[in-house]
């Protein structure tokens, strides 16, 4: 399927702000989200979908029947980023499923 792409953040800014990026001084934030570790290419409408979603959810709402379904190509490839920037902000992990994250072989422990 050929779309029009964007930028989308893996670990969106709403989560990281839900996960401790509320105390962050405004210039890490702007490193945050300026992160290209945090940048995956994304269908336009297919990021407007995932919104601010957590993995479970994202994957959730690929194939849900309740709106656009679409194929996340490489579910654990996914994950993987996300677990590493939520790592590397010191992000907390408690918004998230751990049984998401045991399926590609992570611990959250």
């Amino acid at each position: 399927m050929k779309c029009p792409t964007n930028i989308d953040h893996v670990v969106s800014l709403k989560d990281a702000h839900e996960s401790g990026g509320f105390n962050w001084s405004s210039s890490k934030r702007t490193r945050f989200a300026n992160d290209k570790s945090n940048h995956v290419p994304s269908c336009r409408v297919i990021n407007s979908s995932k919104g601010s979603s957590t993995p479970k959810d994202f994957f959730r709402k690929s194939s849900d029947g309740r709106g656009m379904d679409y194929e996340i190509k490489d579910r654990c490839a996914y994950v993987e980023i996300y677990f590493k920037v939520k790592k590397k902000y010191n992000l907390s992990f408690t918004n998230n499923a751990p049984e998401v994250f045991a399926q590609c072989g992570i611990a959250l422990k």
